[in-house]
Order: C-alpha cells, then sequence, then structure tokens
C-alpha cells in the first residue's frame, strides 16, 4: 500500500508543480484587491491610485501606455491599456491597432467579432486615407475575443476624433459585467 501510494505522489507532483495559475490580465486574477495588484506590479513604483481605480504608465513593446486597473468592492474585474503613442500622423494608428490585433489573433485566435465601422464613408475606397478617417471620426476598427476559460472578453478598438486617434486594448472579467448587467436590470426594474 505504502508502495502504491509513493508510486501516485512521485507520479502526481511532477503534474502539480509544472500547473500554471493562467491570470487574466498582466500578472493578476479577476477578484485580487487593490493591494494584491500592487504586488504583482511590483517593478512599478508610482501608482496613481483613486477610489476602485489604479493607474500608472509602463511600457508594452515599444509603445508608452497608461495601465488602468477597475475595481469593483475592491475586487478587480476589468484591465487596460491605453496607448498613449502620437498615432494622429498618416496610418500610424491603423499600423499599430493591425501589430496588436495579429498578436492577440496569435495568443487566443481568430476574434469572435470584428467590427469597421463607417460614420462617414468619404475615405473608404481609399486605405491611404484611413488614418485621417479614424482622425476625424469617420471610421473605427475593433476586435474582440471571448475566453471562457479564463472568465475574460478582451477587445482591442481604434477610434477617433477631433484630428486624435486612441487605441485602447481592454480585458474584463465576464462574470462580473455578468453581475453588473443584473445589477443595473434589477434597479432599472424597481423604477419602472
Amino acid at each position: 500500500m505504502k508502495k502504491i501510494l509513493l508510486i501516485a505522489l512521485v507520479l502526481v507532483l511532477p503534474l502539480v508543480a509544472n500547473a500554471q495559475v493562467k491570470m487574466n490580465f498582466r500578472n493578476t486574477e479577476w477578484g485580487y484587491s487593490i493591494e494584491q495588484v500592487k504586488k504583482s506590479e511590483n517593478k512599478i513604483s508610482a501608482f496613481d491610485e483613486k477610489e476602485d481605480m489604479l493607474l500608472f504608465q509602463d511600457k508594452l513593446g515599444t509603445s508608452d501606455v497608461a495601465v488602468l486597473y477597475d475595481f469593483k468592492e475592491n475586487k478587480l474585474t476589468n484591465g487596460s491599456y491605453i496607448f498613449l503613442d502620437d498615432i494622429s500622423v498618416g496610418n500610424e494608428g491603423l499600423s499599430l491597432f493591425y501589430k496588436f490585433k495579429s498578436l492577440l489573433f496569435d495568443k487566443y485566435g481568430v476574434p469572435d467579432q470584428e467590427r469597421t465601422e463607417w460614420k462617414d464613408n468619404v475615405f473608404e475606397k481609399d486605405s491611404d486615407f484611413w488614418g485621417l478617417a479614424v482622425r476625424l471620426g469617420h471610421l473605427s476598427l475593433s476586435a474582440s475575443w471571448i475566453d471562457k476559460d479564463q472568465d475574460t472578453v478582451i477587445i482591442i478598438l481604434l477610434s477617433g476624433g477631433n484630428r486624435e486617434s486612441r487605441l485602447l486594448m481592454s480585458y474584463a472579467s465576464i462574470s462580473a459585467t455578468e453581475e453588473k448587467n443584473k445589477i443595473n436590470e434589477s434597479s432599472l426594474i424597481d423604477k419602472l
């Protein structure tokens, strides 16, 4: 009996030791407290902390980004990268969007949803002017993935207006979003 137990331990322990916890956003898991997130970001020394929000600057590859963590009742519910690079020249915003969309494709596969939305199609037939179309607010691009195993929805969005482009990548807890929607629906029903 002891021999069987010993063999089972020898076989199972390496599997347990090699099992990796899947992180949801950066080095965090949904439900982490603000203090746990700060500890996971041990290389960051300056945080801008507000109620239910943690913000700091970092690099994502060669891009400057603001990293934003959102909390509900001190539990992490979503995280975002807000790109700070100047993408308001030529098609820089489009290039950055397609670069990170490709990286997300490599990690998560084919997007569950993709959108190319034209509010004014004056530049639609000439892709050389799509960057300008984004800056004018005529065009926005997005893609999203749903990773049910990680309880995460990932969205990349390129939009603009007022001659500026904005690129955002957001990771959100599916269960926290569903819970928030139920609460909002319940309070709406109460008002009817």
